[in-house]
């Protein structure tokens, strides 16, 4: 299962709600039979990287998007087995 936006205003921001979310979608998933839990992250945004690290994800690989003109998106493919936790 794709997890594709996670948000946390910065405001909000080390306040647990960015556990609670990803628990909420964790949950989710493995409700839904899912097995995995993959998403995208930004190379430059090491904040979002240590994050979901710290949330037991793992880099599986590189990618890199053209979205034209000239733009590219420069991302991590990062996964989580979903186990019974």
């Amino acid at each position: 299962m794709k997890l594709g936006q996670l948000y946390v205003l910065e405001s909000h921001r080390g306040t647990g709600l960015g556990r609670f979310m990803l628990g909420h979608v964790k949950r989710r998933a493995r409700d839904l039979g899912r097995r995995m839990l993959w998403l995208q992250v930004n190379k430059r945004n090491p904040r979002a990287i240590s994050f979901y690290k710290a949330a037991g994800f793992e880099v599986a690989r590189e990618a890199v998007f053209d979205i034209g003109s000239g733009f590219v998106m420069d991302d991590y493919i990062m996964e989580k087995r979903l186990g019974a936790e």
